[in-house]
């Protein structure tokens, strides 16, 4: 993979046009995050946020309006 400026950017990534750069079967381009390797405690758990529109009765009374009103 050759730039504007005829010097190699990534020389271990596979190019179709050069078939003598690549990467060797072990190697990856991305970096493995360390934080899947286990559960840690230091990391914040994502909630699922509550919506107060859902949750309100007259939200919940209006839509089981509307779904009666639907099925007639």
């Amino acid at each position: 993979m050759t730039t504007m400026f005829r010097y190699p950017v990534f020389p271990l990534l596979q190019d179709p046009r050069d078939a003598g750069l690549s990467l060797s079967p072990g190697r990856s381009v991305m970096a493995e995050p360390d934080y899947l390797d286990g559960d840690c405690d230091e990391l914040i758990k994502p909630k699922k946020l509550i919506n107060p529109v859902k949750n309100s009765r007259n939200h919940q009374d209006l839509h089981r309006e509307l779904l009666m009103n639907q099925k007639r």
